[in-house]
């Protein structure tokens, strides 16, 4: 059977940070649906290593950060994104934005 269709929203969401949420397993296994997701943060949650790995193979992630495991990303330039985003630069088209 074909997946159900993703609401409009879902469809278009690329980089979603759950870090330091309430989250269950329950509720991360759901977002095997995202398809399009680059990047999931799951720092700092109770999320399991089982579940963890269920997502990565799902969404086609991978956690290249030893230090950080809960940090899956689909490729290293987007890790190297989010580490230079830690470190002070502009997110991901809001400096686009705010030149608009």
């Amino acid at each position: 059977a074909a997946p159900a269709p993703q609401p409009l929203l879902a469809q278009n969401l690329r980089h979603l940070d759950l870090s330091q949420t309430s989250i269950s397993d329950a509720g991360a296994q759901l977002l095997g649906r995202l398809r399009g997701l680059d990047s999931l943060l799951l720092s700092r949650t109770s999320v399991s290593a089982s579940t963890r790995r269920g997502l990565m193979g799902q969404l086609r992630l991978r956690a290249p950060l030893p230090e950080r495991p809960k940090v899956l990303v689909r490729s290293l330039s987007t890790a190297a994104r989010l580490k230079a985003i830690e470190q002070g630069e502009v997110p991901w088209g809001l400096a686009e934005a705010l030149d608009a």
